[in-house]
């Protein structure tokens, strides 16, 4: 009996630090977070797909990675495509230090 508690309490915990929960935000909460970093070499946002009507954006810093969803449509975005965890179909947003270094090459 010990030994199915242990699997179980394993088995549970390996689902819960599976799970990935965007926040549900609005576009301007959503904006002002793109505002604030940690690291500037490191910061980085990513649009990761759509899916039941809302939009989701992964931001990378030093130490974090966050999922927020907004609602589709809010954000314009150069194509839409289903969520998917391949992030080579990512694509990056000029967001947080990224759009400093394209407003300084203008």
């Amino acid at each position: 009996m010990r030994t199915v508690s242990l699997i179980f309490c394993v088995l549970v915990a390996i689902a819960v630090t599976g799970c990935d929960r965007a926040e549900r935000i609005s576009k301007d909460a959503l904006i002002e977070k793109t505002h604030h970093w940690k690291e500037p070499k490191v910061a980085i946002w990513y649009y990761t797909g759509s899916r039941n009507g809302r939009d989701y954006f992964r931001h990378y810093d030093l130490g974090a990675s966050e999922l927020y969803s907004v609602e589709s449509g809010q954000i314009s975005l150069p194509q839409a495509f289903p969520v998917t965890k391949d992030e080579q179909k990512w694509i990056i947003m000029k967001w947080g230090p990224i759009a400093l270094r394209n407003d300084k090459s203008r």
